[in-house]
Order: C-alpha cells, then structure tokens, then sequence
C-alpha cells in the first residue's frame, strides 16, 4: 500500500509538472501578469495571493500592448504532513484544480484556496489564452503561466 501511495504521488506529480511545460508563447516576447500587470510570478504572501484570485489576468504582447486573459487552467498545489498506513509521518502532495472560463480562479476554487492555503503551497495559472483582436478568434494565442508559491 505504501510503496503504491508514493507511485500515485510521484505520477501525479509528473503529470502536473508535464502540464505546466507551456508550449506556446515560449520566446514569443509574451509575459502573463497578474492584475496589477507587474507581477509575473514568485513568492507571495497568503495575503497577497488572495487579493489577486478574484481578478482578471493580462498577457502583454511583444509590442507592450496588454491582453485580457480569457481563459486558463488553474492548478493548487498542496503540501502537507499525512500519516501512512504504518503512523509514520510524510510529506505529501495533493494537487487540485480546474478551468476557468471567466478570467478569473472559479468563485468554487476561492473558497478552497482561502480555507487551506498556507506555507509552501503553490498556485499556477497554467495555458492563460487570449486574442490580439477580440473581434477575431483566430487571432489567439497563449502565454507563458504564472506560479505563485506561498511564502
């Protein structure tokens, strides 16, 4: 049972490292900012993290000219201590998440954040999308994510 919990983990952990890779936008000069169109990423405090999940991320192109994000996939990543079958205590992580379609982290995906994020945890903004035209969807193109750790 343990060795099969730590594949699980290790799998898990693979799968979501895999999915941060971005594949687009990489050396396109396209940097993701949050609200405040400074921030690209790194540690943040509880605090501040909170106040950016209610508000809409930004693309700035290569011209400087900024972009609404429209749409990206929204990953928590949660370290915790968790006993396993035979008492003995590890670190393990549980990794959770969603789409969201509105520009902004899922009112659903908030809540959880707010309730359980601490030190060590992780936020990423995976795949952030939006048009250079908005009048023309084949006009889109992605970014580079965002990774929040929680200091």
């Amino acid at each position: 049972m343990k060795r099969w919990s730590i594949g699980l983990v290790l799998i898990l952990s693979a799968s979501v490292l895999l999915s941060m890779r971005q594949q687009d936008g990489e050396g396109d000069g396209l940097h993701t900012f949050l609200h405040d169109k400074k921030t690209t990423g790194g540690e943040m405090s509880k605090d501040s993290i909170l106040y950016f999940l209610d508000k809409p991320l930004f693309i700035q192109d290569s011209a400087g000219k900024f972009h609404p994000v429209l749409t990206f996939t929204f990953t928590y990543i949660e370290r915790d201590i968790y006993i396993d079958p035979d008492g003995k205590p590890y670190i393990g992580t549980e990794v959770m998440g969603s789409s969201s379609v509105k520009s902004v982290v899922p009112e659903v995906w908030r809540t959880i954040v707010k309730e359980r994020m601490k030190s060590g945890d992780t936020l990423v903004f995976n795949n952030p999308m939006s048009y250079y035209d908005l009048k023309d969807e084949s006009t889109m193109f992605y970014a580079p994510a965002i990774k929040l750790i929680v200091k």
